[in-house]
């Protein structure tokens, strides 16, 4: 059993060899981490073999089981009969039972492939944290596509923030916080070159760590219509009466 405490609360997992990063809890005793192995859907592992997964569980009611080596081995008997929802070089293939969900494709992990092949061989790239926001929505780095996804508590997709760029590129919405004479690149003008680690602000501002161009990105958050109403029951706010 792995226990974590975050925030006063005890985190039970049973697992052997699977790396969790940026652990999340929301008010509902769920939570969110990144794991260090890649998404294996229907049976098809994602093409991007260095990929993280990011997931969503219910804290005490969630176990992670890997055919990894590990003090006490998983017996034979006790592996799944279904395809591995995970799957790592050298972390053999990996059950989540009682996960909410599972997205695939974030993070970075430099372990996850031949290393003869692919050159890498560090865990530390594996280390990318997410955050949530005050609905509970989650912001997850996708390093290899240069951008931040953020997804629903159900885990569904809203929308994408940034693209490639250097430091140079993305015009900033306050010409004094950026580079003089940045390019623009368009869309959200958010360049990003190597992003691993983000923190948000409650719903109106992302920070993304942007280690490939040796900076911090300071990003506002905002919604694509807004409206504002009198709080009848707050004296303040109520409007004249006639």
């Amino acid at each position: 059993n792995r226990v974590a405490p975050v925030d006063g609360h005890d985190i039970h997992f049973q697992c052997s060899a699977v790396l969790m990063h940026g652990v999340n809890i929301d008010s509902d005793d769920y939570l969110y981490m990144t794991v260090n192995q890649t998404r294996n859907a229907n049976g098809k592992r994602y093409f991007n073999d260095i990929s993280c997964s990011y997931l969503k569980a219910k804290a005490g009611q969630a176990r992670i089981l890997t055919t990894a080596a590990a003090r006490v081995p998983l017996p034979p008997s006790e592996i799944p009969k279904r395809e591995a929802d995970l799957v790592g070089h050298r972390l053999g293939a990996a059950w989540v039972e009682g996960a909410e969900w599972i997205h695939g494709a974030v993070g970075l992990n430099g372990r996850s492939v031949d290393n003869e092949r692919i050159g890498r061989n560090c865990d530390c790239s594996a280390k990318s944290r997410g955050d949530l926001d005050f609905f509970r929505r989650s912001f997850v780095t996708e390093v290899d596509h240069y951008s931040v996804i953020v997804l629903d508590t159900n885990g569904n997709p809203i929308v994408r923030i940034g693209r490639y760029g250097n430091a140079d590129d993305g015009k900033p919405l306050n010409s004094a916080g950026g580079p003089e004479g940045a390019r623009a690149i368009g869309g959200d003008e958010v360049a990003i070159f190597h992003a691993m680690n983000l923190v948000v602000h409650s719903d109106r501002r992302l920070f993304i760590a942007d280690v490939g161009n040796e900076r911090i990105l300071s990003v506002k958050l905002d919604y694509f219509a807004n409206e504002t109403i009198n709080l009848k029951s707050v004296p303040d706010e109520a409007p004249p009466q006639e």
